[in-house]
């Protein structure tokens, strides 16, 4: 659970880094990433995208209860 906290806390600093931290252009850009998720990806760091992947790997390959 504190890699999706980690993870999320990463993503929200390069969503205000890169809205310059106005609220209104990060509602915006997440509003459009539910559309577009890979719009919403392209403003991700490679580093990011890939802890994005490998934590979303590793969820996957767990059972389901």
């Amino acid at each position: 659970m504190q890699q999706i906290y980690d993870l999320a806390g990463a993503i929200f600093e390069e969503l205000a880094r890169g809205s310059g931290g106005d609220a209104n252009a990060m509602t915006q850009a997440l509003t459009r990433g539910q559309s577009d998720p890979a719009a919403f990806a392209s403003m991700l760091s490679p580093r990011t995208l890939e802890r994005l992947r490998a934590l979303s790997i590793k969820l996957s390959d767990q059972p389901r209860p």
